[in-house]
């Protein structure tokens, strides 16, 4: 009875690791568990991260940008824990279209003991990026533009 019970902890053992890993568990090999905090924090905040980046772009150029949590470029560059709340700052990297990134912005929050989120402000640190024709300002990608070939007499 004794040899029974040894031998189903060893299977117990050999096989849970497996189950933890298909679940996802144990994380993606070679991923620091820093990552997968910091995965959580941008998921969590990304309402609050789309909102601020509105606010920040409304009236440029690029009013409609988007924001991805899964994207690895965006950094937790400083959280600092108050009695009273945390307050938060990411550098983000916002984007139009198919993941065009079109700048570099430090983004701070303020999140209080009770979970509600605060955006504190925005600083744009770069907005350099090249952009296809395509996706410049007036052309026919950006929303609320229309499309060059609609103002041209369809022929066929």
């Amino acid at each position: 009875m004794h040899m029974k019970h040894f031998g189903l902890v060893i299977l117990f053992v050999l096989i849970l690791p497996s189950f933890v890993q298909a679940a996802g568990l144990g994380g993606e090999k070679g991923t620091p568990a820093d990552d997968h905090g910091k995965r959580v924090i941008l998921t969590l905040l990304s309402p609050y991260i789309q909102e601020e980046l509105d606010r920040c772009y409304k009236g440029t150029k690029h009013p409609s940008v988007q924001f991805a949590p899964f994207l690895s470029d965006t950094v937790v560059v400083k959280m600092v824990y108050y009695s009273s709340h945390i307050e938060i700052e990411l550098r983000v990297f916002p984007y139009v279209g198919p993941h065009l990134t079109i700048g570099e912005d430090e983004l701070t929050f303020r999140i209080d003991n009770t979970g509600k989120v605060k955006g504190l402000g925005c600083r744009h640190i770069r907005d350099d990026f090249p952009l296809p024709w395509n996706y410049q300002s007036g052309s026919p990608a950006l929303p609320g533009h229309k499309p060059i070939h609609s103002r041209l007499p369809m022929t066929f």
